[in-house]
């Protein structure tokens, strides 16, 4: 009855937002229009959409699921808050579950293959390639959504690469010279690099081609340029620009530190509530 309860608040704050909240307009307008926003504007647009994406999807899983409950059924958990996402990767195994499950057992594994072969490593990614192609395909091949699949390919391959320089000798010296505390910064502020792809592709997503491309130029392309131009003591660049993207790599910083506390946290929750059921078994 408390699920119930709670998909109905939610429902009911769904329908009061977006009463009051256009921001889904923003969206559609046109391209010039939309580029006459500031950075801040449109990383708010950019934001409140995903966030009412992810609302959208809980009403969505959280009805059918409350009457699979009410039948005796066990369904997959829904979908996870998207504020809390780190690693895309996640991202994909925890927003649709039972969509991760059928990709997972009817196309990754079969790919892939034996991860002890030899050659696990190109089948690992002509599975991610076949994959991402049958997304393509069951969501339709507009251009916005190739973007989309594109952005998240590279932000995978980016965790993947992450991983394995994780497990060099080169990386445990570092790690030994960090400490714990001086290794989740840098881990923090790495993770920036495969944020930063997953969230624009997620902008692909809910917008058209044209708006995901202002949006990445806008929030990507310009910010990176300018802490080039920074970096390399270059010029001809705004202060306003500078600020911005300093802002932007702080509070991306700090919402790693947050995902990897989270994560950390319900992984021990998770392991506690086993062991629990292990002694009630």
């Amino acid at each position: 009855m408390i699920r119930l309860v709670r998909i109905i608040a939610w429902f009911i704050a769904f329908e009061i937002i977006l009463h009051f909240i256009h921001v889904h307009a923003v969206l559609v307008i046109g391209p010039a229009l939309f580029d006459t926003l500031n950075e801040y504007e449109i990383a708010s647009v950019s934001y409140v959409n995903g966030k009412l994406f992810y609302m959208k999807y809980l009403l969505i899983f959280g009805i059918p699921s409350w009457f699979a409950l009410a039948d005796g059924m066990k369904p997959p958990a829904g979908p996870i808050c998207i504020s809390r996402i780190g690693n895309y990767s996640q991202m994909w195994r925890s927003f649709d579950r039972g969509l991760y499950i059928f990709l997972k057992k009817q196309l990754y594994i079969p790919v892939s293959g034996d991860p002890s072969s030899k050659y696990f490593l190109l089948r690992r990614f002509g599975a991610l390639g076949t994959v991402f192609l049958f997304v393509l395909a069951w969501h339709g091949t507009s251009s916005n959504y190739f973007y989309w699949v594109l952005l998240n390919s590279l932000e995978i391959c980016m965790e993947w690469f992450g991983v394995a320089i994780s497990k060099t000798a080169f990386y445990s010296k570092i790690r030994n010279f960090l400490g714990p505390r001086g290794e989740r910064r840098l881990i923090a502020f790495s993770m920036i690099t495969t944020v930063v792809p997953g969230i624009m592709g997620v902008f692909f997503f809910l917008s058209r081609r044209e708006i995901g491309i202002i949006i990445f130029k806008r929030l990507c392309i310009n910010l990176i340029g300018t802490i080039m131009q920074f970096t390399l003591n270059l010029p001809n660049r705004l202060l306003y620009y500078y600020a911005v993207s300093a802002h932007f790599i702080v509070l991306g910083y700090c919402f790693n530190h947050v995902c990897l506390e989270l994560e950390k946290y319900y992984a021990v929750k998770q392991v506690s509530g086993d062991e629990v059921k292990q002694k009630i078994l």
